[in-house]
């Protein structure tokens, strides 16, 4: 009798054991679900939830909606800005690129906009700022040219045919340099 209450003692044991287990397994499954959903899946299309498919196909919907929403405005945006500073769309003012022809066009349009009186000194400070950046980025590109014409020098004919290449690199970074120094000017 008394080894019988035991047994049944252990296996009450057991079973409450197996419950929390369970339940434990449940929560990490559930856990590791949400993490999957908000970090990993993120790009995926979301799971059908059970007993609400429509809502979150509406709600995919929904942010589709959004984002093309932001996507045309971001655009008209874009597009006013080159329709503003001279229309070309290849060179838009807000996004500048570093080459020669963008030296050269900002610096026109610098100096155009000194003589209307356009330009606050705030401007002018910013566009310093933005051309030191552009030579901290130039100062990269001519420091990897460097490096790969030194790899070429060691490598000998391997990189024959990446010369060419090369100086071109170094001759756009020299045309950028000097539309740089021609908008401090």
């Amino acid at each position: 009798m008394i080894w019988c209450l035991l047994v049944a003692d252990d296996l009450d044991g057991v079973r409450v054991q197996a419950k929390a287990a369970k339940g434990l397994a449940a929560d990490i499954k559930s856990w590791c679900r949400c993490f999957c959903d908000c970090f990993c899946c993120s790009k995926k299309p979301a799971r059908p939830v059970r007993g609400r498919p429509a809502a979150q196909g509406a709600d995919a919907a929904k942010r589709n909606a959004e984002e093309r929403k932001a996507r045309e405005k971001e655009e008209k945006r874009a597009a006013a800005d080159r329709a503003k500073h001279g229309g070309d769309p290849e060179v838009p003012w807000h996004a500048p690129r570093h080459d020669a022809h963008l030296g050269a066009l900002a610096a026109d349009r610098l100096r155009q906009a000194q003589q209307d009186g356009a330009f606050s000194p705030e401007d002018v400070e910013v566009l310093e700022q933005e051309t030191a950046k552009q030579e901290k980025a130039l100062d990269a590109v001519a420091a990897a040219v460097d490096d790969l014409k030194h790899l070429a020098r060691h490598m000998g004919e391997e990189l024959d045919g990446q010369m060419p290449l090369v100086d071109e690199a170094v001759r756009k970074n020299e045309q950028a340099r000097e539309g740089i120094r021609s908008i401090r000017l």
